[in-house]
């Protein structure tokens, strides 16, 4: 909900949880680890027209910002954001 933002009220409650976590990624405050497979996931949801469909270059670069904070841990962090890229 965070890189799309909130689509309905029942998505309200979500879209505020994630707001909070980012918040205190940017500050430093807590550290996060994402897999690869779940950046994999992410880009089907947000792509896929009976998801979210966006264009890939959208969902690369929503997902690209997400996942470039110094607080967002991922394996092989160059390599998945060269792939965005790419993609």
């Amino acid at each position: 909900r965070y890189l799309v933002g909130s689509r309905s009220p029942s998505d309200d409650a979500m879209y505020e949880s994630a707001g909070v976590l980012f918040d205190r990624v940017d500050r430093g405050a807590v550290r996060i680890t994402v897999n690869d497979a779940v950046v994999a996931e992410v880009v089907y949801i947000l792509h896929a027209p009976r998801h979210y469909g966006l264009a890939r270059a959208d969902a690369a670069d929503r997902l690209r910002t997400l996942l470039a904070h110094s607080g967002v841990v991922v394996f092989g962090k160059p390599a998945v954001l060269d792939g965005l890229s790419l993609w």
